[in-house]
């Protein structure tokens, strides 16, 4: 497999790749890592059983059907298990905790091409949670290569080679399969075993003639079988013979309902034929979703940003947390950023330090919450992308669903401003941060009142518990729907939805030419910074970290940290200026 395997994506494909590496804490792409990261040991794998690869199979965008995974075993897939084309499956535990199975699977007709290189992430129950393959069908996640290495792993935990008290029979078994085929002619393969040829040849066999009885001897031995005490219930078998012989019960198959499947993202309707366009543009006006679907999407989505779905559904439709944004943007030309926001989100892993403290106190925040609230059989549960009822571009992301006896449903909301870390309420309540009036409620028109306001509309609860972390200190406000301001807003956002976001999804005009711009600034042939140098994409280190400068027209753009005098170890926040702008 290349090692530049990442940077010969396009662009949408790279950028989506990377969102599923981080989903799954891997810090770069598998086919970099060297070979002694990886480990043979069957014993370390998770029990995955074929019910998580039946789900993952299905719910997946791909080839895959309830029906076809019925008779899995004639599927292409687990014919390159049997056949002994994938190779040993090597794993990796990630950062997140999430367990990376990787294999080689050899072309099945070009038997002369390289390997496919798949590689399929689960959790430590055997969940799976995302998957890839190098084949022309891998960046779906889910190919014959992916379900050929899944249904091997599934094999060796069926068959106890994961739990074999000898470590060298499961290594035995995994690095079972076929390592070469030599060619041959037709005339020299033996399509039969001998004994087969020999029982096709013994065409001198007599066969028994049985001959049938007469309607006396019928009633005779069924008149023999009435008097015995127990019931011949092997005749239920047959038809025509008396009833009162045996109770014959017809045989009742356990039903499951079995999950709808997962709507096309809307990223999915981009085309660059100026013919289809046209057709798209309607095909968007027209979607609806059933309620089957948008519990299916909550259900997928309940890791949110660590989902690989929860971006992909999300993506071109407006949500919660954005709504101030379209807001208070021009409805006619709106900003490039509000608008990629929402078309193109980036889901690259942003580590700053007050994003980091966000995500670190979130859980313990909602256990401490339920914990020590007074609420009367409280009971808190996750939730994942829940899109609205009436208009599915319209979603929303809550913290946690709460529901009690002495108030009913509601959303939680939870917020953990870093600038607040070391404050008292008082000092919080003064600061220019804060989000709460005077009387401690949230700020009626403030980003984060829009943000309830449309989670409270989506979910259909009446109240929203705000949560804020100061200090170490919980500020809980209870924020109520406001049914007239929502209805005002939501009408504001089905027009820009409608105005622009359907035609950047059809288009992606303004992402193409951003990206070109991009390429265009950041190519060897430009020269940034004090120190004239062109940017090096293949240099990682903080040496070459750039800041950009806010000056309109700036003569370097970009500077390196360390040509900031003092050296910067840090992007300063807010807008910065290079020194050439500052004297101007």
């Amino acid at each position: 497999m290349s090692f530049n395997y990442t940077e010969q994506l396009s662009y949408d494909a790279r950028h989506r790749y990377k969102v599923k590496l981080d989903s799954v804490g891997l810090e770069k792409c598998p086919y970099k890592h060297p070979a002694d990261v990886w480990i043979d040991d069957p014993k370390a794998w998770p029990r995955i059983e074929y019910a998580d690869v039946y789900c993952y199979l299905v719910e997946s965008h791909g080839p895959f059907s309830h029906a076809t995974m019925k008779n899995y075993r004639s599927l292409e897939a687990h014919q390159q298990f049997q056949s002994g084309w994938v190779q040993t499956v090597y794993h990796q535990v990630t950062s997140k905790g999430f367990i990376i199975f990787s294999a080689a699977v050899k072309p099945s007709q070009r038997l002369n091409d390289a390997a496919h290189s798949p590689w399929v992430a689960t959790d430590n129950t055997g969940q799976v949670v995302a998957a890839h393959c190098t084949c022309m069908a891998g960046l779906g996640e889910s190919c014959s290569h992916v379900a050929a290495v899944l249904f091997k792993v599934e094999a060796a935990v069926r068959l106890g080679y994961t739990t074999q008290a000898c470590t060298d029979v499961a290594c035995q078994w995994n690095n079972r399969f076929v390592s070469n085929v030599e060619p041959a002619k037709i005339r020299n393969i033996k399509f039969y075993k001998e004994k087969a040829k020999d029982s096709i040849k013994k065409d001198s066999v007599k066969k028994r003639k049985w001959s049938h009885c007469t309607k006396d001897e019928e009633d005779a031995f069924i008149s023999s079988l009435m008097e015995t005490d127990k019931k011949p219930v092997g005749l239920s078998l047959f038809e025509g013979l008396p009833c009162h012989l045996f109770k014959r019960n017809p045989a009742m198959t356990p039903q499951r309902k079995l999950p709808a499947p997962l709507p096309a993202p809307l990223r999915s309707y981009y085309t660059q034929s100026t013919e289809l366009q046209p057709q798209k543009f309607t095909d968007l006006h027209q979607i609806t979703i059933s309620k089957e679907e948008i519990v299916e999407i909550e259900k997928a989505t309940e890791k949110q940003a660590d989902s690989v779905v929860w971006h992909d559904q999300r993506a071109g439709r407006i949500t919660a947390s954005r709504v101030y944004d379209v807001l208070h943007t021009n409805q006619d030309n709106p900003a490039k950023s509000v608008l990629l926001s929402i078309t193109n989100p980036n889901i690259a892993p942003i580590n700053t330090a007050s994003l980091k403290y966000g995500r670190d106190n979130e859980s313990h925040v909602l256990e401490e919450y339920s914990r020590t609230c007074s609420h009367n059989d409280i009971k808190i549960t996750h939730t994942g992308l829940r899109l609205d009822a009436e208009r599915h571009w319209l979603g929303a992301s809550a913290d946690g669903l709460v529901e009690c006896s002495c108030h009913g449903k509601g959303v939680i909301e939870i917020k953990c401003p870093y600038s607040a870390r070391s404050m008292s309420r008082e000092e919080y309540l003064k600061s220019e941060y804060c989000c709460l009036d005077a009387n401690s409620n949230l700020k009626y028109g403030h980003r984060y009142y829009d943000q309830v306001q449309m989670q409270m509309r989506v979910y259909n609860v009446d109240y929203c518990t705000f949560i804020i972390k100061v200090g170490k200190e919980l500020m809980i406000n209870q924020v109520q729907y406001n049914d007239f301001y929502v209805h005002a807003v939501v009408s504001k956002l089905e027009k820009f939805w409608r105005a622009n976001i359907i035609c950047e999804l059809v288009t992606r005009v303004v992402e193409i030419r951003k990206s070109k711009e991009d390429v265009k600034k950041m190519d060897g042939d430009t020269l940034f910074c004090y120190c004239q140098e062109p940017y090096n994409q293949n240099d990682d280190s903080p040496d070459n970290v750039m800041v950009g400068c806010d000056g309109a027209k700036c003569k370097y753009e970009w500077v390196h940290l360390r040509c900031i005098v003092p050296k910067r170890k840090t992007v300063p926040k807010g807008k910065w200026y290079c020194k050439g702008c500052k004297n101007a």
